[in-house]
């Protein structure tokens, strides 16, 4: 398709931003209340992924013989890959707001940690590991959960510190610029991993 290689840095964006927006609406200055939204929000997730399971499943039980499993629906609970591979992002979401939450309970400085060790996850991976995205592995699990951390964790700074960084919107417009540059120059390689958590921040 003519111009895809343009829209790509937007297209592989999708997910982390909607990770980042959730952060931003579940973060409260009251950690009990923030509690009951995370967990509000994480059930919700998890039957979403439990009648996706299902509603997948089912269809092949009937059609195509196969049998049911409960392993397989745990796996699905845990990663989102082996039933619908398509809903990876509920099971990485709900996963990430945990983690998230449970560092904001010890120390809201623990979130400038996420983006910093998920750059290097990225990186690393991207270089040496090569362990593939949305695979039914502990390695790729990690993974997912290194993306979505990043990002939650990027949506609680937002709201954390929005009155500080919302009057320099010039510093958006060319940080945007220079982002998507690196992003469009490098978005299958190293640089694309260093600047799309600038990009999707701004």
């Amino acid at each position: 398709i003519f111009g895809q290689e343009y829209i790509a840095p937007f297209r592989v964006i999708m997910v982390p931003c909607f990770f980042m927006i959730t952060g931003f609406f579940l973060f409260q200055d009251n950690i009990q209340s923030e509690f009951c939204k995370v967990k509000k929000y994480c059930l919700k997730a998890i039957c979403l992924l439990m009648a996706f399971g299902l509603f997948y499943d089912i269809p092949f039980i009937l059609f195509h013989s196969r049998d049911f499993s409960i392993r397989a629906h745990i796996d699905n609970l845990l990663t989102g890959v082996p039933i619908c591979l398509v809903m990876w992002y509920l099971a990485s979401l709900y996963q990430g707001l945990i983690v998230t939450h449970s560092a904001c309970r010890i120390s809201r400085k623990l979130l400038f940690l996420f983006p910093v060790i998920y750059i290097i996850f990225r990186t690393v991976n991207t270089l040496y590991l090569h362990i593939p995205f949305h695979a039914n592995t502990l390695e790729s699990t990690l993974l997912d959960l290194a993306n979505s951390t990043c990002f939650i964790s990027l949506g609680y700074l937002i709201a954390l510190y929005y009155k500080e960084i919302s009057s320099n919107r010039i510093i958006y417009i060319i940080g945007i610029i220079i982002s998507y540059f690196f992003l469009y120059m490098g978005r299958i390689g190293l640089y694309f991993y260093l600047f799309e958590p600038i990009f999707i921040l701004l």
